[in-house]
């Protein structure tokens, strides 16, 4: 699940973190994999399965395979 706020973006459900950068972010999410691509990206919050970000988004990919 991807909930967007402002400059705040909360991932929940990931399985695992494929890129962790301040433009990039990928994760693979139960069904597809989830690329986020934006600026100043930092985290604020982790657990095992739930990712808080600040920063700009610019982009979505939901890749399916």
């Amino acid at each position: 699940m991807l909930y967007v706020n402002q400059n705040k973006i909360v991932v929940k459900q990931y399985k695992n973190i494929l890129t962790l950068e301040t433009t990039c972010i990928q994760l693979i999410m139960p069904t597809y994999k989830l690329k986020i691509i934006g600026e100043n990206f930092i985290v604020m919050y982790l657990s095992q399965n739930e990712m808080h970000i600040c920063g700009k988004m610019k982009d979505v990919h939901f890749i399916y395979e």
